[in-house]
């Protein structure tokens, strides 16, 4: 059989939003809330400024 070629402009439609759209922003907001909360619990709780919190620990 032969390819079917078809009279006329072809239409592209572009894909819609579906469900796995909805829960990778679902994802990434609720990593973004969770590292938020750890961050703070750390400046908070442990006294810790933003910059401690990327420096390498001491030992001892």
């Amino acid at each position: 059989m032969s390819t079917f070629n078809p009279q006329g402009p072809l239409i592209r439609i572009k894909p819609q939003d579906n469900v796995y759209t909805v829960l990778l922003a679902v994802a990434i907001l609720f990593l973004a809330l969770a590292a938020g909360i750890v961050l703070h619990s750390l400046m908070v709780n442990y006294g810790m400024s933003f910059g401690d919190i990327f420096k390498p620990g001491e030992i001892k």
